[in-house]
């Protein structure tokens, strides 16, 4: 899997070290900087913390943040992978289309805010219901969460909608990710 990194410095950058879950994977001296890191050997769905550490000519380190990832294998297709703020008393939507057959798995976390109302898996025709204020039928709901995760199959192909809602008086924000298999 490829990885890369973005250094300066006023005098120039000496190399760019990239590790996973503290150990070297790779050094690279020339812009663009970058590394292949292997993860075929890592459990499906097993996280991972990538980091990088740049050093100047006069030896001089600064270090990255570090990221956490999640390892999934080929032949999945993502819908959504980020991070959602999702207003006061309002909510956020994430669209897609997926065949009959597929699996919609994901995982959603709350980073700050409390915890969001609701989840919901919506069609077309009941994403419509939703929005109009008219009862609906989810394919897949949950209530008050903190971190939730799901795995259900589409039993029909077309649009869907990921509906993340919030009914505090705070912001919540949430990380997110979710695949089709």
């Amino acid at each position: 899997m490829p990885v890369a990194a973005n250094a300066t410095d006023s005098v120039g950058v000496a190399r760019v070290e990239f590790y996973a879950d503290g150990a070297l994977v790779e050094t690279d001296s020339s812009e663009p900087y970058s590394a292949s890191w292997d993860a075929s050997s890592y459990a499906e769905g097993s996280w991972h913390a990538l980091s990088c550490i740049a050093s100047d000519l006069a030896g001089n380190r600064g270090y990255s943040d570090t990221v956490a990832v999640k390892v999934f294998r080929i032949g999945q297709t993502s819908v959504f992978h980020g991070e959602l703020e999702v207003a006061q008393k309002s909510s956020d939507t994430v669209s897609f289309n997926a065949g009959a057959g597929d699996t919609l798995a994901g995982e959603a976390l709350v980073v700050t805010g409390g915890e969001l109302s609701s989840f919901l898996w919506l069609d077309r025709d009941n994403y419509q219901k939703y929005v109009a204020g008219q009862p609906y039928s989810a394919l897949f709901r949950q209530d008050t969460l903190s971190q939730m995760s799901m795995r259900q199959a589409v039993l029909s192909g077309g649009r869907f909608y990921l509906v993340f809602i919030n009914n505090l008086s705070l912001k919540v924000e949430c990380w997110a990710r979710f695949v089709l298999e």
